[in-house]
Formats: C-alpha cells, structure tokens, sequence
C-alpha cells in the first residue's frame, strides 16, 4: 500500500491505466507533456496458509443505508474539528413517553463526542424492507425532551478512518452503508456502470 501511494504522488491529475501480472506486479502508467511514464510495482506474493491475507465473507447486513457522501463527509468534518476520535452510526426509533406510543418509523443517527461537546444529526428516511434512503433534512429538532430514542442498531467508527475514504469520492456522489450487529461496516460507493469502490470497517470497542 506505501508503494502504491507514493508512486500516486508523483502523478499528476490525468488518466492512468494499471495493468495486473497476477502475482508478478503492477505496472502504472501515464502521458504528460514529457513523454510516457511507467512505474512497475512489485507485489509480495503471500505464504500458503498466511494468516497476514484478510478473508472478507458475505455478510448479510440487517440494513443498507443509502444517503450522498457530502452528507457523511461534512458531519466527519466537524468531529475532527472538535476532536472526537469516534463516529457513532445508529438507527433509531422515537418512542413519545407521555402517549405511550412508539413510532414505527425509522431514523438514521450520526452523533460524535469531542471532548467539550457533542455533535449529534437525526434523518428521516424512506423505509422499504431493509433498505433505508435518508434525507437530505436533518430532523433533530423533531425528537422532543419528553421522547426516549430506542436505538435498534448502534456502533461506534474511528473518525480517522472514516475521514480517509469519504474525503477521496466526490461529495455528490451516492453512497451505501451496509450494517448489522454480527457484521463491520462496508461501504460500496459506485463509480459507473460496472465498477465500485468497496471499504470494510471494523466497530471501535
């Protein structure tokens, strides 16, 4: 991984095509106004049996979120200007004490804690089976005092990294978060018709 990011910093802002060599390497390349450029890298071929090589399983997440990776991307922001190490993700219903009743209607939470305040953002969502699409409305203000939350999923991520993957896709783009409490979380953002990007994150204790 340090080798790929270091030869990514000397290349300038123009089209790359990678090429594969199955075990052998990776080869870069790019044109400028200098000529053609090709970078090869070397890829460490893995012992049988490594425990070093990460196996990622299907998961069957109990809910996939779906929202514009501005919306995630500004709430990072602001827990790492105000120093919180973690970013809780929860889903949520409203549960009104006084009527004894409790909502049905599911609303995604982001919320962090800095160290001299707390950040916190309601959505509402469009509910259809397992799949959640947020609004773009912060409804925070619609959860009164007199109303409990009853939190159906929650887990705490580090700010860090997910800072490093939200900052990287263009803010307009749309975003999948994928969780569940047996599960990390994973994040699928699509970059055209047949290609993604896919991150898996693990909950912070």
């Amino acid at each position: 991984v340090k080798g790929i990011a270091e030869v990514f910093k000397k290349i300038p802002n123009t089209i790359v095509t990678m090429k594969c060599f199955d075990s052998k390497g990776i080869h870069v390349s790019y044109q400028d106004a200098t000529g053609n450029h090709t970078f090869k890298i070397k890829c460490k071929a893995p012992s049988v049996g490594s425990s070093d090589v990460p196996e990622l399983k299907d998961f069957s997440p109990e809910y996939t979120i779906e929202l514009k990776v501005d919306t995630l991307k500004s709430f990072c922001k602001a827990s790492k200007c105000l120093k919180s190490p973690m970013i809780k993700i929860g889903i949520v219903q409203q549960n009104n004490k006084k009527n004894e009743k409790k909502n049905d209607k599911k609303y995604v939470l982001f919320q962090f804690n800095g160290p001299e305040c707390i950040g916190q953002k309601i959505f509402s969502t469009n509910h259809r089976e397992n799949s959640l699409m947020m609004s773009s409305i912060d409804e925070t203000n619609l959860f009164h005092p007199q109303d409990s939350i009853d939190y159906i999923y929650e887990k705490n991520f580090s700010t860090a990294y997910i800072d490093i993957f939200v900052k990287s896709i263009e803010k307009s783009s749309m975003m999948q978060l994928e969780i569940g409490k047996e599960m990390p979380l994973i994040a699928n953002f699509v970059m055209g018709e047949n290609d993604f990007i896919k991150y898996v994150l693990a909950a912070e204790n």
